[in-house]
């Protein structure tokens, strides 16, 4: 193993309703996106990284994303995921960051 780095799945995730509100294509999504993230709940792989992990085509992995940036808890309207595109230099978006927001139930540690 290359890294003693661990994401934490808290129990009030399941208890909250996630697991039973959140489609199991996003549930797998969060989970891919989680092991990229950092200590802010940051991260920014590429969808075709994404893909791999979900063993899905790129195009699919995009529409995973969307949605589940565009899911939110029906007891709260929390998210659990913030997606925010980065403009380089020139002005063009260069790449995307994540953001998994506590309602997720997962830090990293």
């Amino acid at each position: 193993m290359t890294s003693d780095i661990f994401v934490k799945f808290h129990v009030d995730a399941v208890r909250s309703g996630l697991l039973r509100e959140l489609d199991p294509r996003l549930w797998a999504t969060l989970c891919a996106l989680a092991t990229y993230m950092d200590a802010k709940g940051e991260c920014w792989p590429t969808q075709e990284q994404i893909a791999y992990l979900l063993n899905v085509k790129r195009p699919t992995a995009g529409k995973n994303i969307r949605d589940l940036a565009a899911f939110r808890l029906k007891a709260t309207g929390e998210p659990v995921l913030l997606a925010r595109k980065v403009r380089n230099n020139n002005g063009t978006f260069e790449n995307t960051v994540y953001t998994i927001l506590s309602a997720s139930g997962l830090t990293i540690f």
